[in-house]
């Protein structure tokens, strides 16, 4: 059976109930600090209080929260909210830890390939903390780079694993992107098995035209990465393009110059010699290198915090 209208049924009642929630709301302060601050009247509140109540309801599940990782709305940062422009009408909003997310992943849209992981999206030198553990090397090279990515200088950032090659090089990253330069961080593992995948539909050469003509690219992990001859072919073309039109380019590897140029030499191949040291040439022409040395610095990391 359709439910009637309370309203129709007893409207004296629903008057005087109406008269009621109205009144409340407008001598609660609390209530209305939050629905002055945006912009509904009291005549509003005296119009239609059911609405303004259900809206306070939902929204009082944002009370004393924390931040995104413990919203309690349907949609993540997001919530309903009312708008007055002469009459009521709904609309969604995000809260201010949604508005400050928001801020601080802007600079992503001029990412053009991203392989940062989301601990890396808005990594910045700002928030390395150098403590009393960290060498006198790693200061100095934690200096190098912050001054070769001002002055938009390839680095070839090598060394043990967990030393903060990559971390350096997404502060690096996030910062020119927030300058407005187009980037692209290009995981060299997993653009090898990309790059497989793509190019039976010829959609690899949209990822390799944005490898070639980004302002500052940073091939990470170079030298991990499993080679065959076509990606090979690909990186000496990359590379080949990017030092012709003096485009900045950063390297991360475990590997120093001579073991990166082993790397790309294939047991197979007849001109693998050749074209792992065509490589090579490529990368000393565009990127100083810069040894990271020190501990593993995740280790460290844990082991603060436990402290």
């Amino acid at each position: 059976m359709e439910k009637m209208n309370p309203a129709l049924v007893n409207p004296e009642a629903w008057e005087a109930q109406r008269q009621k929630k109205a009144a409340e709301l407008l001598h609660d302060p609390e209530a209305m600090k939050i629905i002055q601050a945006h912009g509904i009247p009291a005549e509003a509140v005296a119009r239609q209080p059911q609405r303004i109540q259900d809206w306070l309801q939902e929204f009082s599940l944002c009370r004393n929260c924390a931040g995104l990782a413990d919203c309690r709305q349907k949609r993540r940062g997001w919530r309903s909210s009312l708008r007055y422009d002469g009459v009521l009408s709904d609309t969604m909003e995000t809260c201010r830890y949604a508005d400050e997310k928001q801020k601080q992943e802007a600079h992503l849209e001029q990412y053009l390939i991203s392989d940062l992981g989301a601990a890396m999206a808005t990594a910045s030198f700002e928030d390395i903390k150098v403590t009393d553990s960290d060498t006198r090397s790693y200061v100095n090279a934690l200096m190098k780079t912050m001054t070769a990515c001002s002055s938009m200088k390839g680095l070839y950032l090598y060394g043990n694993l967990g030393t903060g090659k990559t971390y350096l090089s997404a502060c690096a990253a996030n910062q020119l992107a927030r300058q407005g330069k187009q980037i692209a961080f290009v995981h060299c593992p997993a653009f090898a098995e990309r790059l497989r995948t793509l190019q039976k539909t010829n959609e690899h050469r949209t990822e390799i035209s944005r490898m070639t003509y980004a302002d500052f690219l940073v091939l990470d992990d170079i030298g991990a990465e499993e080679v065959n001859e076509r990606l090979r072919a690909v990186i000496l073309a990359v590379l080949d393009a990017r030092m012709q039109n003096g485009r900045c380019t950063w390297f991360t590897s475990n590997y120093d110059f001579r073991t990166l140029q082993q790397h790309f030499t294939l047991p197979y191949d007849g001109r693998n010699e050749l074209d792992a040291m065509r490589i090579m040439e490529r990368i000393r022409a565009l990127a100083e290198p810069l040894e990271i040395i020190g501990e593993d610095r995740r280790l460290l990391n844990r082991k603060g915090e436990k402290e």
